[in-house]
């Protein structure tokens, strides 16, 4: 997600990312606590640059939420 991102393809961005936070359930795997704000923040970004700026504010807000809980 975060590559397609860059390459500006956001639809797959969008995609990659949400299938990525559908699977990022297990709090218990350290290394999925900490990548999950990230994939968070990135389709933050991703709906920002789609013209969705309410859905992206509360993506950021869920990926900081996420990132203090990680730690």
């Amino acid at each position: 997600g975060q590559t397609t991102l860059h390459q500006g393809d956001f639809t797959a961005a969008r995609t990659h990312l949400e299938i990525a936070l559908m699977r990022a359930g297990n709090e218990a795997d350290p290394t999925r606590l900490r990548e999950t704000p990230r994939a968070a923040g990135y389709l933050a970004w991703v709906l920002w640059y789609t013209g969705d700026p309410e859905r992206a504010r509360a993506r950021a807000d869920e990926a900081l939420a996420l990132a203090r809980r990680a730690a």
